[in-house]
């Protein structure tokens, strides 16, 4: 039962604030924008008639335009103030937009998955559709960092064990019902534009290195002595000068140190600056986390990850900002004179090694705990987006129960549900029924959900329960005239690698392996001898399983028969009054094996109607169809 506004009502209604002030800043800057050319032309042109007026009055008009120009400064920053705010309402905006493509499953609206996708060979993330377009990634969409999409990646691919995924539950469910929190999350992260997966590596081990070319003691205490002397003895011969230049010793011995140490100075402002440029544009992410309040133990332990207390990592990136700005001052051309009378390099390196010797052994927590944060708040934008589905149930029996089970990835009006069990070990699922009744979209909706369940998200069903397993799929093959590999071939290898799966002893649980349509790339009396083989070994397994087929003969034999649990899809099949063949799918399961296929009623739906002389054509039933439809 959902208490307040549906979420779509939500997602409108959150919209229509941001945009009303999106164009409250839109008005302001456009104000602020004519103010400032109307305060620059004025300065301006005070400050042309103040040339060309003697006396007291070409000296107030000075100064008014001079003030004038000041209030223009200001006005510029005003402006670019309200500008970010615009953009920032824009972003949110667009966000609530967004939601509410995923909530009506619109793919083309939604930005594209980045996430690097596995190996072509995996085991089941192509067949479930995890990555890519209109996949369980893109449905995902909240996730703002490299490294959250790197986590949820991992989560959906590996899933978790039975002792973290309770906490990452509860985890879940307390940031669904923080939408405002969530929006400002991805607002922010989309706003911190990240230089890959590499440059945070590269922070952690500069910001966690404990050896290499750091800079001595003595480097530092010469940086502290020697510019002393230089200035003592500097103001000396400005007050008496004409005595010995004592001065020129020490700015030796500063010209000597900044060459004697340049190989690490160089090393120190390389790793830095690395480190700055990364790890400064998750400050505001860090602040977020920080500001979070939370219930559930997992997420406590996620802020308290950014330090002792809540402000400790905010605080160390801010100190970080500020050394490397100083470390920047060598850019521009006061560095050379600061740097020979004050050792400035010297200085702001061991700032920075200071920097990473307090700070740095947190940094790789703080990186893990906003991946975490940022995973997690993904999967409770799903949960909060689907309040109809609900959270499964690990259990100790070995089987899959759901009742209500839907594929995550329809439509809501277009998702029809159905109760659906697979299991216990030494049984399958055999799923029979005419083409595009729906058999395939079962399949994927037994993997999918599981793979939600493993990664402890909210999955499409009324209840779900399950046991810890592995996944094992055998769905989309196809042949490789690079590889120079057989359709046949393909789907060989392809079993083979589903077999070793679910043969192969597990720690824990057993494996689900999900067939569809195996063999269908050779003859119709070997693919049910090489398919009985394949459902021999897999029942003679630990595992639990689904398989669905065309062939209703396939299980005809004593051993199969008395191991599968036959359900099927129907059809109901009519003409129109111009005696066009319909064909109409209710997709909903029924248990037994099918009695009617559709073939010859397709064939005739896209123009080619078969000779009535063929065998199976229409010879009184409904046209197309082999037996008479139900």
């Amino acid at each position: 039962m959902t208490i307040g506004p549906s979420p779509r009502d939500g997602f409108r209604e959150r919209r229509a604030g941001y945009e009303r002030e999106r164009m409250s800043h839109a008005r302001r800057s456009r104000g602020l924008s004519q103010g400032r050319s109307l305060a620059f032309m004025s300065g301006a042109g005070l400050l042309v008639v103040a040339d060309v007026v003697e006396g007291r009055v070409g000296l107030w008009l000075a100064v008014t335009g001079i003030l004038v120009l000041i209030l223009f400064v200001g006005l510029v920053v005003l402006h670019r103030r309200s500008r970010r705010s615009e953009a920032w309402c824009e972003t949110l905006a667009g966000l609530c937009d967004e939601g509410l493509a995923r909530m009506e499953r619109r793919w083309d609206d939604l930005p594209p998955d980045s996430v690097e996708p596995p190996p072509a060979d995996h085991l089941f993330a192509r067949d479930l559709d995890l990555f890519g377009r209109a996949s369980v990634m893109q449905l995902l969409g909240m996730v703002g960092t490299s490294q959250g999409r790197g986590r949820l990646r991992g989560w959906l691919l590996e899933g978790g064990s039975l002792d973290a995924l309770p906490s990452r539950q509860e985890a879940v469910l307390e940031l669904g019902a923080m939408p405002g929190f969530r929006e400002v999350w991805a607002a922010t992260a989309r706003g911190a534009p990240e230089r890959g997966g590499d440059a945070t590596e590269a922070v952690v081990r500069w910001a966690g290195a404990r050896n290499g070319r750091s800079l001595p003691g003595s480097a530092l205490w010469v940086a502290r002595l020697v510019p002393v002397f230089t200035v003592v003895f500097l103001t000396i011969e400005l007050v008496r000068p004409g005595g010995q230049p004592a001065w020129l010793l020490p700015l030796m011995i500063s010209v000597w140190a900044l060459r004697r140490w340049r190989v690490q100075i160089t090393e120190v402002f390389a790793g830095a600056g690395v480190g700055e440029s990364a790890l400064s544009r998750r400050l505001d992410l860090v602040i977020q986390a920080e500001s979070l309040d939370p219930v559930c133990p997992r997420l406590r332990e996620v802020r308290d990850s950014l330090g002792r207390d809540r402000e400790a990592a905010s605080r160390g990136l801010r100190r970080l900002r500020q050394w490397v700005a100083l470390a920047e001052v060598r850019l521009s051309q006061f560095h050379f004179p600061l740097n020979v009378l004050f050792l400035w390099d010297l200085h702001v390196a061991g700032g920075l090694e200071g920097w990473r010797r307090r700070w740095g052994s947190g940094v790789a927590g703080w990186i893990d705990g906003l991946a975490e944060l940022d995973a997690v708040a993904a999967l409770g934008a799903l949960a909060h987006e689907n309040p109809d589905w609900t959270l499964p149930r690990f259990a100790d029996e070995p089987a899959i129960h759901g009742e209500g089970l839907g594929h995550p990835l329809l439509p809501p009006e277009a998702c029809v549900r159905n109760d659906v069990s697979v299991g216990p070990p030494g049984t399958i699922l055999v799923v029979t029924g005419s083409n595009m009744s729906g058999k395939s979209t079962l399949l994927r909706a037994i993997g999918v959900n599981a793979v939600l369940a493993r990664a402890g998200s909210v999955v499409c069903a009324q209840t779900f329960s399950l046991p810890e397993l592995g996944i094992a799929t055998c769905m989309r093959v196809e042949d490789s005239l690079a590889d120079g590999t057989s359709l046949f071939m393909a789907e060989l290898e392809r079993l083979k690698a589903v077999v070793e799966a679910s043969t192969r002893p597990r720690p824990v649980g057993s494996t689900l392996f999900l067939l569809d349509e195996i063999l269908h790339g050779t003859n119709t009396a070997e693919r049910q001898v090489a398919a009985r083989t394949v459902l021999r070994t897999l029942i003679a397994s630990d595992s639990i399983g689904a398989v669905s087929t065309h062939d209703l003969e396939l299980t005809d034999v004593p051993e199969l028969r008395e191991a599968t649990v036959p359900v099927h899809f129907e059809e109901e099949v009519s003409r129109s009054p111009e005696g066009a063949p319909l064909i109409r799918f209710d997709y909903r399961l029924r248990p037994g094996p099918a009695t009617s296929t559709n073939a010859l009623t397709l064939l005739e739906v896209v123009g080619l109607r078969p000779p009535d002389s063929e065998p199976g054509s229409d010879a009184g039933g409904p046209a197309g169809s082999s037996v008479p439809a139900p």
